[in-house]
């Protein structure tokens, strides 16, 4: 039988505007050759489903599709929330609930690949080369793929899989369109409601020749966010033994903290495209994308400071045995330090992406040439006031606080204060408002700048020429059908400015910087941080009108600008006569690329078809900048301790070049009109994570104890041997059921490692002293982590029932991965799955959609000596529990060219929770349901 050729109508037939939420979205009719695969015609969810479901079956590679109006059905604001449905796809969300790094087979986002229109985009919102698709409003998008196969032509980078996001284009549909959408979310921990608003529309300059697309979206959302969060299990020491009775220790975290968290998020958006077809045989296509993203975290927190605390035996403890160490996960402290701080996080980020295609075909051949420009750019300023407090007793003395901590609770902690009379934060109610030196019960206000407007900025810079041949070769039962061929050059840049205080600015200090604008320390006012609508935070055992004060640090950002605070800075020293401010201190990373690559499609008798090639990428790595150079040896400093010599004016420059081969076989093989199986295997490549391959260095000399924290420039890439094995029925048009495997063995990878190393020792006059053991902990690449797993996917529309029953449906997909070595390959949750049902018709949509994802190791068990080297004992294992998310969305035409929409996502009010071994919780995230209510309007 002879493999039915798919092809999509010319531009776009029967195109079906699908109104939903803020999407301007379109259905292509599928169209085959032979007439022995039926044509699908049909719409709303089932349309979308469709054409996702006719590009997986007609690809050669293993490939997931997510189309325009099942993108924009659910209350997807973010791109990534949409990825979350696909399978095989896990999201990492952040504190907020924002979907910002996807997960693609159980391996973080660093380790996949992706691409706006084919074309690499840089993000510089994560730390590593993982995109942050929070950056990506959904609107945008036509559809979404996730190849998780690889082939020769495939830009590498993407070991898990590529993600390719793909924008509207004006020649793809019929006539001019424009859509309207206007959207709201309140969120119900906050009681705000945060608009979100878009305009996109096409248009036919020149009929089925010139065609211009334009899009713009402004979306701004307030999150309030309750958190508890401790030290890690074992970074603190307590003596649990009874009065009489010999010593005894057991270990619990050194901190206890609480804080609640304001984010403030604000986005807009444009992208314009220009696709002209000069002749039939000749295509240009421009395109422009622009995004400015602003996020201020106003973060207020109480931390208790409970290391070396009195332990209170005669109340209830109870604690975990592991490995004959005993943690405590219920406890009562007495006498705490108590340590309030509010610290505004602000982050101003850009991003530009500029592409030009060229597309020439004459007779057999197919000459496409293109040039693609990234930029990106972040700020971040992250200043505190933070201040040690006291309650005062009966003589007006002060006193720490008294407290129980609970962490078996499985959610947010019992967390109680017992200092008589009731916790007095910072001051009394007739003090209300002011700094009053008289009440003593003020330690010392410090201001902390681990951020003074640094900058970081990426830049990626791509030629590529690619040539495909139409070649018919026939060679028996074997044909060959195409070549292709091509190079590709890219220049990424990635520099980093830092303005930072080497140390926080002392009481006396912050004095001097107000008293430079006429302010006092009077001046600094505290404010009152409420619990949000979720109640239990931070968990009383007294009745109150709000939870604790915090310095108001926005009062100070107000008065005085990070460039006051740096000058300031740079006149006032710490204790080795070194200035304050430590800043314009860079390090870049500099990468060239260069890639070619040739590709062989053919079809093979018994209805098999595929492609196989081979890629070549060479890549020149070069990070310099202003660091600390190890073979400098360290230093004794004016108050006989051990630093590193200053890194301010050392210049550093290294230089690693490396070049790999990667194979890839794609075979498809029709078994009957509707099965398919497929075989794919490749060698796959990712680059280190830019933080592990920087002049980053940090070291720490506690009671004996040096520890120097460092990353190595001479990290090896990530490689890969990937294979992938599916089977695919497709039982009737609109139905699919399949069971795929993949392994993925990774022969490279980068690990955390630990040792020891001899450091010279010089004084400030350069002579050496001694040589000093130091435990190095860096980074370096290992082997012999396997990854493999089998997915599932099943989407059945049940037209086959009486009445209503026939417009629902079940999409649902479920993927088990097993890691050989979670330690070191972390982010794989065991079992992940996506299930959705709903009932679509012209008129109406709804959809019930339930995501889960199982726990997952977050930090891995580590030996473990304290600052004092007591014992020798264990941090026990970190681990994320279970992530679950239910999402309710509806919508409803009124009229054509109008729809309506109201749904609800995290309906369980499903919070994050981390724990330690034995159970015991560690940290607890609150995210409340979120409301979403949409007007769509086309034209």
């Amino acid at each position: 039988m002879k493999f039915p050729i798919p092809r999509v109508t010319r531009v776009a037939a029967c195109v079906t505007l699908l109104l939903s939420g803020n999407q301007l979205v379109f259905a292509e009719e599928i169209e085959t050759v032979e007439e022995d695969i039926e044509v699908i015609r049909v719409s709303g969810t089932r349309a979308s489903l469709s054409d996702a479901l006719n590009e997986k079956r007609f690809s050669d590679a293993q490939v997931d599709v997510i189309a325009a109006e099942d993108i924009g059905v659910m209350p997807d604001m973010d791109i990534g929330d949409s990825l979350e449905r696909v399978a095989g796809v896990q999201i990492q969300r952040s504190d907020d609930g924002t979907a910002r790094e996807v997960n693609i087979r159980g391996m973080s986002g660093s380790f996949a690949k992706t691409l706006y229109n084919g074309r690499t985009i840089t993000t510089p919102l994560n730390t590593n080369r993982s995109f942050s698709f929070d950056i990506m409003p959904s609107a945008f998008l036509s559809r979404a793929t996730v190849q998780k196969t690889t082939s020769a032509d495939l830009a590498e980078g993407g070991i898990s899989g590529t993600v390719n996001m793909v924008s509207h284009r004006a020649l793809n549909r019929k006539g001019n369109h424009t859509s309207v959408g206007l959207r709201t979310q309140y969120r119900e921990i906050n009681d705000k409601f945060d608009p979100d608003l878009t305009l996109i529309h096409t248009r036919h300059l020149i009929e089925d020749k010139l065609g211009m697309a334009f899009g713009v979206n402004y979306n701004q959302s307030n999150n309030w966010t309750q958190q508890n969060n401790s030290g890690a299990a074992g970074t603190g020491r307590f003596d649990i033994s009874a009065p009489g009775e010999d010593t005894f220790y057991a270990w619990g975290p050194n901190q206890i903290r609480n804080q609640a968290v304001h984010n403030d998020r604000e986005r807009g958006s444009v992208f314009a495209n220009l696709d002209y077809q000069v002749t039939d045989n000749f295509n240009v296509l421009a395109e422009t994308l622009y995004t400015r993203y602003n996020r201020t975290a106003n973060q207020a927190r109480q931390v208790f400071n409970i290391t070396n605390k009195d332990f209170d035996y005669d109340h209830d403890w109870e604690g975990v045995s592991i490995d004959d160490n005993i943690y405590l996960s219920k406890f009562r402290i007495t006498d705490a330090e108590h340590q309030v701080d509010a610290t505004p996080i602000a982050r101003e980020a850009e991003i530009f992406l500029n592409t030009l295609d060229l597309k020439y075909e004459v007779g057999d051949w197919t000459v496409k040439g293109g040039v693609s420009v990234s930029r990106s750019n972040e700020t971040n300023t992250n200043v505190a006031l933070r201040s040690y407090t006291h309650n005062l007793d009966a003589e007006g003395s002060p006193q720490g606080l008294d407290m129980s901590f609970d962490g078996t609770l499985g959610g947010p902690w019992g967390l109680t204060y017992h200092t008589p009379g009731g916790a007095d934060f910072l001051m009394n109610e007739a003090n209300y408002g002011l700094w009053d030196p008289d009440l003593n019960s003020v330690k010392g206000i410090q201001l902390a700048g681990g951020q003074l407007g640094s900058t970081q900025e990426m830049n990626a810079t791509a030629l590529n020429f690619d040539v495909t041949y139409d070649a018919y070769m026939d060679f028996g039962l074997l044909s060959l059908d195409k070549i292709h061929f091509g190079a590709s050059y890219s220049k990424d840049e990635n520099i980093e400015m830092k303005h930072n205080l080497r140390s926080a600015l002392s009481h006396d200090q912050l004095e001097g910087l107000l008293a430079t604008k006429g302010f006092s320390m009077k001046d600094i006012q505290f404010n009152p941080v409420n619990p949000g609508n979720g109640g239990w935070f931070p968990g009383h055992s007294y009745a109150d009108t709000y939870s604790f004060l915090v310095p108001n640090t926005a009062w100070l950002l107000d008065n005085f600008s990070v460039d006051d605070i740096r000058q300031y800075g740079s006149t006032v020293t710490n204790n080795n006569g070194d200035a304050l401010y430590r800043g314009g201190v860079e390090t870049s990373l500099l990468e060239d690329s260069w890639a070619a690559y040739v590709r062989g499609d053919f079809s093979l008798g018994y209805n098999i078809r595929g492609n196989v090639g081979v890629r070549f990428v060479q890549t020149d790595q070069r990070v310099f900048g202003y660091g600390a150079d190890l073979e400098q040896g360290l230093i004794v400093d004016n108050n006989g301790e051990l630093v590193l010599r200053s890194d301010d004016d050392m210049f550093i420059e290294r230089e690693h070049d490396y070049w790999y081969v990667l194979p890839s076989l794609n075979v498809m093989y029709s078994m009957t009109d509707d099965m398919i199986m497929r075989f794919g295997w490749g060698r796959a490549m990712t680059r280190p994570d830019v933080n592990d391959i920087s002049l980053n260095t940090n070291f720490n000399f506690n009671d004996g104890d040096p520890t120097l924290r460092t990353a190595d420039p001479y990290l090896m890439p990530f490689t890969s041997d990937n294979l992938d094995l599916s089977w695919e029925w497709y039982y009737t048009p609109e139905s699919i059921f399949s069971v795929a495997y993949f392994r993925k063995d990774l022969d490279s990878l980068v690990e955390t490692v630990e040792q020891n190393y001899q450091m010279a020792v010089y004084d400030s006059a350069g002579n050496w002293l001694r040589d000093q053991d130091v435990n190095l902990i860096g980074k370096s690449n290992a082997e012999g982590v396997v990854l493999q797993g089998v997915e599932t996917s099943w989407n059945q529309p049940f037209s086959m029932l009486p009445g209503f029953l026939a417009n629902t449906g079940i999409s649902a997909n479920y993927t088990l991965t097993d890691n050989s070595n979670p330690e070191i390959l972390t982010a794989a949750s065991k079992h992940s799955f996506n299930n959705t049902l709903y009932y679509s018709t012209r008129k109406y949509d709804v959809r019930v959609s339930y995501t889960y994802r199982s726990g997952k190791l977050k930090d891995i068990f580590e030996e473990w000596t304290d600052g004092n080297n007591f014992n020798q004992t264990h941090k026990p294992a970190t681990y994320n529990d279970v992530q679950e998310r239910l999402t309710i969305a509806a919508s409803y035409r009124p009229t054509r060219g109008m729809r309506l929409s109201l749904s609800c996502s995290n309906v369980t009010n499903a919070g994050n929770l981390t724990y330690t071994d034995g159970g015991i919780s560690r940290a607890y995230n609150e995210n409340q349901r979120v409301f979403t209510a949409g007007l769509n309007m086309s034209f």
